[in-house]
């Protein structure tokens, strides 16, 4: 399988403020600082002065750039002008795009998200929100300040959206988060989230702490889901055709660094990163590619700590035989951090990874 040096996604995390307190979030420093237009400006200027995109054959030359949090939905208006300038700068470049959302879904019938919602819903591509599977497991861990759960508000919002906007799992699909202790509640989980006719397109990065006990337990819920024939159906399943060859479908995959392509993301700061994983605290001592008011007089592709993510990248493929969502930046960053901090264990990511891939198979 080959390795596409050119991004599949462009992300741009606007905020790390969240109205959300999930006991398992990695995102300690929650600040109210929102990323700048003219920084966002910058970044989408750069994309398509560059057009890199169009040098992957998995994007069918449509760009793809993802909005992304803290929580997205806090600033809508925001969101509403970032849209409207890629909406601009696509029309003038004749280009096809579509803006991807990562969202905790509990704010998503707000008068003025909704508004976001109805004007651009035919470019929003396949979104993500977070959400632990079933109400009962989600509101152990995803809360808001005031402790209460947010599962059941997020499925009466995401009902909402399907009758008035006909916004449905075409658009949005649920992210879901094992944490520790929480692995028993994997197969109801799955199966709720199958019932209710949604998918799953991630889970949890924090498999790095699991003990071994946990993910022999994730195991044996594997082989009970995979008993009665369960199946994850990826979001590119539903638009994937048959004379597709399997390294153009694994390339189509979402995710933070993926199989054979990867992300060039944008922080609050402007800081350009490899990896949206490296904006959180766990990773925040990672070096950065560069700020975007020095993107266009760096070589993304010759910065020698992105090299060693690509290369990473490239080497985790040998073993790559099924659509697992894989970041060799953070497993990178993982591995180097686990020398001093024995906080993460990489061989224990990548065995849960390639466990929730067979369910893909």
């Amino acid at each position: 399988m080959s390795f596409s040096y050119s991004p599949s996604f462009y992300d741009i995390l606007i905020t790390s403020e969240c109205n959300l307190r999930c006991k398992y979030c990695y995102e300690h420093n929650k600040h109210k600082n929102f990323v700048s237009m003219d920084n966002v400006k910058k970044f989408i200027d750069y994309i398509f002065d560059k057009r890199y995109y169009l040098q992957n054959p998995s994007n069918n030359d449509i760009l793809s750039v993802k909005i992304m949090g803290g929580e997205l939905t806090l600033d809508p208006e925001l969101v509403d002008k970032i849209i409207s300038y890629i909406n601009y700068k696509a029309t003038i470049n004749n280009i096809r795009f579509q803006v991807l959302f990562s969202t905790n879904g509990t704010l998503l019938r707000h008068k003025s998200v909704y508004t976001v919602l109805k004007k651009w819903k035919n470019v929003i591509g396949v979104s993500t929100i977070s959400f632990d599977g079933s109400p009962i497991n989600n509101d152990i861990s995803r809360i808001f300040k005031d402790g209460t759960g947010s599962g059941t508000h997020i499925l009466n919002n995401m009902k909402v959206l399907r009758q008035e906007l006909e916004i449905n799992s075409a658009n949005f699909d649920f992210s879901c988060v094992f944490d520790k202790g929480l692995i028993k509640y994997f197969y109801d989980s799955l199966l709720f989230l199958k019932k209710l006719g949604y998918f799953t397109t991630a889970f949890s990065d924090n498999e790095g702490t699991f003990s071994w006990e946990e993910i022999t337990e994730l195991e044996s819920q594997i082989r009970r889901l995979k008993k009665i024939g369960f199946k994850i159906e990826n979001s590119t399943d539903r638009n994937k055709k048959n004379d597709e060859s399997d390294e153009r479908y694994l390339a189509k995959l979402p995710g933070a660094t993926i199989c054979n392509s990867f992300e060039l993301s944008m922080d609050q700061q402007g800081n350009i990163l490899p990896c949206v994983s490296f904006n959180n605290t766990v990773f925040n001592k990672c070096p950065k590619i560069c700020h975007i008011n020095d993107l266009n007089s760096n070589d993304i592709f010759k910065n020698d700590y992105f090299e060693k993510i690509l290369n990473r990248a490239k080497e985790m493929l040998k073993d790559v035989k099924c659509p697992i969502l894989f970041c060799p930046a953070r497993l990178l960053d993982i591995q180097e951090q686990n020398q001093n901090t024995k906080c993460f264990d990489a061989k224990k990511v990548m065995r849960v990874r390639k466990l929730i891939g067979e369910l893909y198979l």
